[in-house]
């Protein structure tokens, strides 16, 4: 999450070996995993080692353990936002409290991109590699409600049963035309939670039946 006052942390640490590592948290990474993600052809497996080599860009000597440990806990940063994170100490609840996202990184790039020039102008394409995730996340959410981004996101948002007539017809109209193709960043976000609690299961089934062998 973006602090004013710390500098951005792009470090994680094998708790294993005590070894400390970078990794790349440039926005255009962050989304090249929501890709990955999203890859229905891709086994779970596959999704873990190459995004493991995706954020940290080489091959490095750690533990099954550590590389689902890794990408678990990047994947987690990714998500947190800055609101709707806490936790009830009182019921014991953790509140989800983020409304449903109408939107998505692959299908929405070009108005994404075009609203970034607007308001801001900042070329994300030459921003590749340099600016990092939390400060696009940051000016992504600032978007105005004049860019294109925030145009698609009322259309996609609207209750058609407030319009009538033509305008009803338009509406509808304009909601199949943006609608969105894949799954939206939301469901993207539950599919990363499946994705490492089934690999933790996988890794402490196979040490069951390791421990099982001896």
């Amino acid at each position: 999450m973006l602090s004013l006052t710390q500098p951005i942390d792009d470090t994680w640490l094998d708790e294993e070996t005590g070894e400390i590592y970078h990794f790349d948290m440039s926005y255009d990474n962050v989304l090249r995993w929501y890709s990955l993600v999203e890859e229905e052809n891709i086994s779970d497996a596959e999704k873990l080692v190459t995004g493991f080599q995706m954020f940290f860009g080489k091959e490095l000597d750690v533990s099954i353990d550590s590389m689902i440990k890794a990408v678990e806990d990047i994947a987690n940063y990714i998500q947190t936002t800055a609101y709707g994170n806490y936790n009830d100490s009182a019921s014991g609840t953790e509140h989800q409290s983020e409304p449903e996202k109408y939107f998505s990184y692959s299908q929405d790039a070009g108005a994404i991109y075009s609203s970034f020039m607007m308001d801001y102008q900042i070329d994300l394409v030459d921003q590749q590699g340099i600016l990092q995730w939390d400060k696009f996340r940051a000016l992504f959410s600032g978007l105005s409600d004049k860019t294109d981004f925030k145009h698609i996101m009322r259309i996609r948002q609207a209750n058609l049963t407030d319009y009538e007539g033509e305008q009803q017809t338009a509406m509808a109209e304009a909601q199949a035309y943006y609608a969105l193709e894949g799954q939206n960043v939301n469901k993207l976000n539950d599919q990363m939670t499946d994705i490492f609690n089934g690999l933790l299961l996988q890794a402490k089934e196979a040490q069951k039946q390791e421990k099982g062998g001896k």
